[in-house]
């Protein structure tokens, strides 16, 4: 083995404890062949005649208040529909999209002269909720529902209404189910042991309500924007993997095994007397990417991500290959066709696939809107930048900012900056002109990279190491996840 006469000054070494996250995607989807003939149809195919009110019927005669949380029953083959202002669930059958009412009742009016919320157990057509925004479909075909304003979960089981958790007085309280408190809780998803994960969006948390009926804080901390600011849309994969659309700090984030990232997005900048942060609308790379204010999300088996960007008014795609593009809308508020045939939105809330469609809220145009799932009418929206996202490396959970070159592909190899990699190590780096190697110092280790080994390749002045080598020379732990252009470095 060669050796170098250089000798090395260590530094002292202070370990970072930081967050190291792992990005894993999946999930399941069963496809239905559509049974109805929309062709006669424009597309996007248009469920609910665009009034503000309250009417069951035909798909063009159907009449919704704000339209908020959506899902698929895959046992009925129906869609189910949350309404902010009528504050029902209604189903619409993919058969012929007709609309019926599941459940939901108001037996008074608000100041308006609009149904009011309420609150009441029992049978389905006197059962009450406050404002439903997200819910979900248990495997044995329980329907869960986040009752916002009344900061309950629900049921609708066997034709009738129960209260899975909550005291009905906003608060934050972690306990059995029937004493738990949340404040404005506004989605719901199932995990693959049965547990309810809900997005608790104004105690700015994640919450869990276990099989045994516990209620507790499963991601976030009550009553701090840092880690969570204000979470809506949620959706699961087959890997409990959690994606969460974090609303106020305008960031797609994943959660995964008590750790938490961004996926997508920028946090937002405040303006002076403005409440919350400001959200931006930008297409292209993960890194660069901005939402404003997202809602409802999915993930598909592909991996890619689809995000009801409520505020820009659009529906948009993390694709796998790390780009974010516009598959719907404008970024206009509106109810017409555009002069391209793209639909507008005015605030879309959520999403769900279902019989090869995606199914959107558009919640001030009061409408389910149908977006077929194919390439060709996502290739009429021209905002997807095809750019290479650059590579993006981890240690130890914190990225690293390269400052002379950055990581590159060459060959089907990730090769990265050697002197970066271990300076953020906190080790002393020197080169020895003799032997052309280069110098690793640590904790009176010395570890030697040479050029003609084949260790390191020389580009702009500085050393390129593959992954594999820096793994074996240094004893790193490496992974290079593909989709997002990132690497995870942990060291042991």
């Amino acid at each position: 083995m060669k050796s170098t006469k250089l000798n090395c000054r260590i530094p002292i070494w202070r370990k970072m404890k930081a967050l190291l996250f792992l990005l894993l995607v999946g999930g399941i989807f069963l496809v239905f062949p559509l049974e109805v003939n929309a062709q006669d149809e424009p597309l996007p195919f248009i469920i609910g005649n665009g009034k503000f009110g309250y009417f069951d019927g035909k798909y063009n005669e159907a009449e919704f208040r704000f339209p908020y949380g959506i899902t698929h029953d895959k046992s009925t083959n129906s869609l189910l529909v949350t309404e902010l202002y009528n504050h029902r669930i209604r189903q619409i059958d993919l058969k012929d999209f007709s609309v019926t009412t599941l459940a939901g009742s108001s037996d008074r009016q608000d100041r308006f002269g609009f149904p009011a919320g309420g609150y009441a157990d029992g049978e389905l057509k006197t059962a009450m909720f406050n404002e439903p925004r997200g819910l979900a479909v248990a495997p044995n075909g329980a329907v869960l529902v986040a009752d916002t304003g009344n900061h309950m979960i629900r049921m609708i089981y066997e034709g009738q209404v129960y209260t899975v958790a909550g005291t009905g007085e906003p608060g934050f309280k972690d306990d059995i189910a029937i004493n738990a408190q949340f404040w404005n809780p506004t989605d719901i998803v199932i995990d693959t042991v049965g547990n309810l994960l809900v997005s608790d969006t104004r105690n700015h948390t994640i919450r869990k309500i276990d099989t045994a009926g516990k209620v507790t804080t499963f991601a976030g901390k009550p009553g701090d924007d840092s880690i969570l600011n204000e979470p809506k849309g949620l959706s699961i994969d087959g890997n409990d993997g959690l994606y969460v659309s974090d609303s106020a700090s305008h960031q797609i984030k994943f959660i995964k095994s008590g750790h938490i990232g961004a996926i997508a997005g920028q946090p937002g900048k405040h303006e002076r007397d403005m409440y919350y942060s400001k959200g931006d609308f930008v297409d292209g790379i993960i890194q660069e990417a901005r939402f404003n204010f997202p809602g409802g999300i999915e993930v598909n088996k592909e991996g890619n991500i689809f995000v009801a960007d409520s505020w820009n008014h659009v529906l948009r795609m993390i694709s796998s290959d790390g780009n974010v593009s516009t598959v719907a809308g404008t970024g206009t508020a509106g109810h017409e066709w555009d002069q391209d045939k793209i639909i507008m939105f005015e605030i879309p809330t959520s999403i769900v696939y279902a019989n090869n469609y995606w199914f959107v809220t558009d919640q001030k145009n009061n409408r389910i809107v149908a977006i077929p799932d194919d390439n060709e009418y996502r290739d009429l929206n021209v905002r997807h930048i095809k750019a290479e996202p650059d590579i993006v490396v981890f240690l130890d959970g914190v990225k690293i900012d390269f400052s002379k070159i950055q990581p590159f592909m060459e060959e089907n190899y990730v090769l990265v900056p050697l002197r970066g990699i271990t300076e953020s190590w906190n080790s002393l780096v020197l080169w020895d002109a003799e032997e052309r190697a280069v110098i690793v110092c640590r904790e009176g280790k010395k570890i030697a990279f040479f050029e003609d080994q084949g260790d390191f390749t020389l580009h702009d002045n500085q050393a390129m190491v593959k992954l594999h080598t820096l793994e074996d020379k240094l004893d790193f732990s490496i992974q290079w996840i593909d989709h997002i252009n990132t690497v995870i470095i942990e060291t042991l």
